[in-house]
């Protein structure tokens, strides 16, 4: 049926692995709000640079772009990495959490048919990650390109 033999078998939560979820978590967004402060001061402190010296202007905000987009791409792609890494295995165990799982919560076991349902959703859910990691490059050398034109005007 999709359920393990025995209706009762749950894999219990890792409070460790819960634990460094909840730090990296917070971690990234200390992180991120540090960054965003620091991008708008650097942009604020641009203004003036935009007048005198076009040029230079778009050279710096396309540096600052260009590390937003690699530090916005970084969670994204350790979420892909992660959910495949589970896919992979929960499809070849024929079981999900598949053998060794340390889940941040309670989850009942579940073989065959619905476990592969599970390993397919969390692949399915890696390649959306990716596919949204390659807009946001796709959009980084699209604004690139402007601030190119930009310097030629």
């Amino acid at each position: 049926m999709g359920v393990h033999p025995d209706q009762n078998d749950i894999v219990p939560p890792d409070p460790r692995v819960r634990t460094a979820a909840i730090t990296v978590t917070a971690a990234g967004l200390v992180v991120g709000i540090f960054l965003l402060s620091f991008v708008g001061r650097y942009v604020a402190g641009l203004e003036d640079l935009v007048q005198q010296n076009p040029e230079e202007a778009a050279r710096r905000i396309g540096a600052a772009i260009r590390v937003l987009t690699w530090a916005a791409a970084v969670p994204p792609v350790a979420g892909a990495v992660t959910m495949a890494s589970i896919a992979i295995r929960a499809w070849r165990a024929e079981r999900y959490p598949p053998p060794g799982a340390r889940p941040i919560r309670s989850v009942r076991i579940r073989t065959g048919p619905a476990a592969r349902r599970l390993a397919a959703l969390a692949g399915a859910l890696a390649l959306m990650l990716l596919g949204a990691t390659v807009v946001l490059f796709a959009t980084l050398r699209d604004i690139e390109r402007w601030l190119v034109t930009l310097r030629g005007m």
